[in-house]
């Protein structure tokens, strides 16, 4: 027994030996293949943030003007789902390999009884409500309004997703008009700041913004 012990330890210290060398060869590759300075990846990442930042004040100013800083934040968030049981959570990302290994099918076949809580990004949700596995929670990431494109099927689903309780958690950047889509689902927003290195419940975030207004 305990020369086979010895046999397998020896196998896995083989087996971690190849595969650091293999990660080791794929990382020097993709170096020697790089293209971007650091020069340039700066002027990406500047180009990127004041292109996306007029979403994000804008839209935050709309959304606290039409009252969601009444709304749930993320504290209560933690308290209801602790209330309501908690327990284990599987996250439904809009990866290829969901369909490609038959994952869909896996959780199609394990939704009925289950006892795990399913938070999906809102680029499934069609998927999953197709297959008649609705979320217990999807939520919402990007400023843009083709965020929008994402909702459309809730007209066709609406009355399984409020039957079955699905929740929809919104960054309070969010479009404007998907929170109009998403009205009747309960909701719950967080506000993401950089200069605070959190998120902030719709609260604080009013309290932070209102004497700019």
């Amino acid at each position: 027994m305990a020369k086979r012990h010895g046999k397998d330890l020896a196998r896995r210290a083989e087996i971690r030996s190849r595969r650091g060398q293999l990660i080791k060869r794929h990382l020097e590759a993709a170096k020697n293949e790089a293209t971007i300075g650091e020069e340039e990846m700066r002027r990406i990442a500047d180009t990127t943030y004041y292109t996306v930042m007029p979403y994000y004040m804008t839209n935050a100013a709309v959304n606290i003007e039409k009252g969601l800083r009444h709304e749930k934040g993320v504290s209560e968030l933690l308290e209801d789902f602790e209330a309501a049981g908690g327990g284990p959570v599987l996250i439904v990302a809009g990866g290829p390999s969901l369909e490609v290994n038959g994952l869909l099918d896996k959780l199609q076949a394990a939704y009925e009884g289950r006892r795990f809580k399913i938070v999906a990004v809102d680029a499934v949700l069609e998927k999953l409500c197709e297959r008649g596995i609705f979320p217990d929670y999807v939520i919402s990431a990007d400023v843009q309004v083709e965020t929008l494109n994402f909702y459309l099927c809730i007209d066709k689903f609406h009355v399984d997703l409020i039957c079955t309780g699905t929740k929809v958690i919104l960054m309070g950047n969010i479009d404007p008009k998907v929170v109009d889509v998403v009205l009747d689902l309960p909701k719950y927003f967080y506000w993401p700041v950089a200069r605070f290195g959190k998120h902030m419940d719709a609260g604080s975030m009013w309290n932070y913004m209102a004497p700019l207004g």
